[in-house]
């Protein structure tokens, strides 16, 4: 079974739409849906309206956590949890979502029939112009020293939008976060889902089949914005960090 895992709080017909989207691509699909404590809609009325389309495929989690900017992975817990409660198979596979993401294109159902995890693996071992990882390396202390418990601790960064892992990985992953209280102890505020997942899959051996599926428009500014960076850094221009600002600014 896949399960597909997304955090939603808002216009319940777009989460209607989205899962009938996830279920035209992914005909075998269960999505999981967490509603936030802040949403806009109760879970009764999102259920009431999914009943009332006889969608089958979906469930919503009984438990709500705390999410905002930076503690999403908050909520794909719960619903790994969650799923766990369900399933009888360690093998099923567990798809992470935004609750804005689409699918446009053919055949994604056979990529994840032939794979079993997909993320990204990008390693940061020393600063450089992603800030999140500037930010893991100077201030997650915990999460490092966890990371280092298991393996070499090197950190290693995927998109979260579109990654895949077996329940058993995902499993001993959120073992190892609970074991250090890495969420609960960590000051740092930084998007913790496009690391810990990943950075603990590589440190369990865990080698992707593929990249996530989902395209970021946010992937193709920094490559923009760093590509300027790269220039200025190797040129002999003045004041180099003002110009940085000043173009990162506009191109924002």
């Amino acid at each position: 079974m896949i399960y597909i895992s997304i955090p939603v709080h808002e216009a319940q017909d777009v989460i209607v739409d989205q899962v009938y989207n996830f279920s035209r691509f992914i005909p075998d699909c269960c999505v999981v849906l967490h509603v936030s404590k802040l949403a806009s809609f109760c879970k009764d009325n999102l259920k009431k309206i999914i009943d009332e389309k006889k969608i089958n495929n979906v469930l919503i989690n009984p438990l709500s956590v705390e999410t905002s900017w930076g503690s999403i992975i908050q909520a794909h817990i719960a619903n790994v949890n969650y799923i766990n409660s369900i399933s009888t198979n360690q093998g099923d596979k567990i798809i992470f979502h935004a609750s804005n993401d689409m699918i446009v294109k053919k055949g994604l159902d056979s990529l994840l029939s032939n794979s079993s995890n997909l993320f990204h693996t990008r390693y940061y071992d020393r600063h450089g112009y992603w800030w999140p990882a500037n930010i893991v390396l100077d201030q997650d202390e915990i999460f490092l020293k966890a990371l280092r418990s298991v393996g070499s601790g090197r950190v290693v960064a995927s998109q979260i939008e579109g990654s895949m892992y077996q329940l058993d990985v995902l499993n001993e992953i959120i073992s190892l976060i609970e074991k250090y209280e890495i969420i609960k102890k960590s000051k740092a505020l930084y998007p913790r889902e496009e690391f810990y997942f990943s950075s603990f899959a590589d440190a369990l051996g865990i080698v992707p089949n593929n990249t996530p599926y989902i395209y970021s428009e946010v992937h193709y500014f920094d490559m923009i914005l760093w590509n300027f960076f790269d220039k200025i850094d190797n040129s002999q221009l003045p004041l180099k960090n003002i110009l940085k600002k000043y173009i990162n600014k506009i191109l924002f």
